[in-house]
């Protein structure tokens, strides 16, 4: 049972990851200007001709924020995940 809590709760923290950096569905969704997400803002900033890099990495930033925090408070089943799962020797 030890080892189902470990995995799941590791693919749940997965499942938000890869939810939380999806671009493709929301930019084929949502047409307004009004309403977009934090993926769709790093168009915004680049163009062929120029790239603004201080907006960039601070949106960079504020997307990486709620996966550290999930990190943070997961550590300890992400790592017992990792060691469960480990072929020892």
């Amino acid at each position: 049972m030890v080892l189902v809590l470990v995995g799941s709760k590791q693919m749940n923290e997965m499942f938000f990851q890869g939810g939380w950096n999806n671009f493709m569905w929301p930019n084929i969704v949502l047409i307004s200007e009004n309403v977009k997400l934090l993926t769709q803002a790093f168009g915004r900033f680049r163009s062929p001709q120029l790239t603004e890099f201080g907006p960039l990495m601070a949106l960079s930033t504020l997307m990486i924020l709620p996966i550290i925090v999930i990190f943070i408070f997961a550590q300890k089943y992400f790592i017992k995940g990792i060691s469960v799962g480990g072929i020892k020797g």
